[in-house]
C-alpha cells in the first residue's frame, strides 16, 4: 500500500466511477483499476461491488474510505507542518541559569501557546554550556 493508492481509492469513492477518477487524477483507467485491485489483494477484502458498470462501496470499503481519509489528512498536516517549521522565524534568548529560571520564565509566561507552536523557544543554559554552544556555532550570539 502506498499513499498514492489511498489517494486513488478516495478519488474513486468520490467519483464512484474509475474512468472519471482516472480523468480527475490525470492517470490511466488501468492504473486506477490496478491500485484498487492491489488494495483489495493486500487486505484480502472487496472494497467495491461492481454491478451494471456501477460501483458500490462495501462495508469494508466504507471503513477503508474513513481510515484512508484520516491518513491523508494526517499526511497533509505533516507536510504543512514540516514545510512551515523550516520557515518560521525563531526568537532565541540566551541567558544564564539564574536569570532564566528566576526572571525569564515568569516574564515570558504570558506568551500565548500560538507563539510557542510558531517557533518561540525558551531554553536555559548555564554560562559554561552557553559559551560552548556559541563556540560550536550551534547558537547565534545574543546581546
Amino acid at each position: 500500500m502506498t499513499i498514492r493508492y489511498l489517494e486513488i481509492f478516495v478519488e474513486v469513492c468520490k467519483q464512484m466511477n474509475m474512468s472519471k477518477a482516472a480523468q480527475s487524477l490525470m492517470i490511466s483507467q488501468s492504473s486506477v483499476s490496478q491500485a484498487v485491485a492491489a488494495l483489495e489483494k493486500e487486505y484480502g477484502t472487496i472494497l467495491f461491488e461492481r454491478l451494471n458498470h456501477s460501483l458500490y462501496l462495501t462495508k469494508a470499503g466504507e471503513q477503508m474510505l474513513y481510515l484512508s481519509s484520516q491518513v491523508l489528512k494526517s499526511v497533509s498536516q505533516m507536510e504543512k507542518t514540516m514545510k512551515l517549521g523550516n520557515t518560521v522565524p525563531t526568537l532565541n534568548i540566551g541567558v544564564c541559569t539564574t536569570i532564566g529560571s528566576c526572571l525569564l520564565h515568569p516574564l515570558l509566561a504570558w506568551v500565548p501557546n500560538k507563539l510557542t507552536t510558531a517557533g518561540f523557544w525558551r531554553r536555559n543554559y548555564c554560562m559554561h554550556s552557553w559559551i560552548w554552544q556559541l563556540f560550536r556555532r550551534r547558537m547565534p550570539p545574543h546581546i
